[in-house]
């Protein structure tokens, strides 16, 4: 979980990572999306893009589930 973009952040680094070393793993990023962004109060902003403890627990069983 970060507050950067999707791409070029810590997530990139890491998929980067485990490819280069050849680990072979479901990855998920959260992040905030590659595109025009909200503008408000940070807290609101980021519960809208779900980086929250709330929206990592949601996407970590998503891709627990796939």
């Amino acid at each position: 979980m970060e507050e950067h973009n999707v791409i070029g952040g810590l997530g990139s680094a890491v998929a980067e990572v485990l490819g280069r070393n050849g680990v072979s793993t479901r990855l998920g990023i959260v992040a905030l999306p590659d595109e025009d962004l909200e503008v408000g109060v940070p807290a609101d902003l980021l519960a809208h893009y779900g980086i929250t403890a709330e929206g990592v627990t949601r996407q970590a069983l998503a891709l627990l589930s796939r």
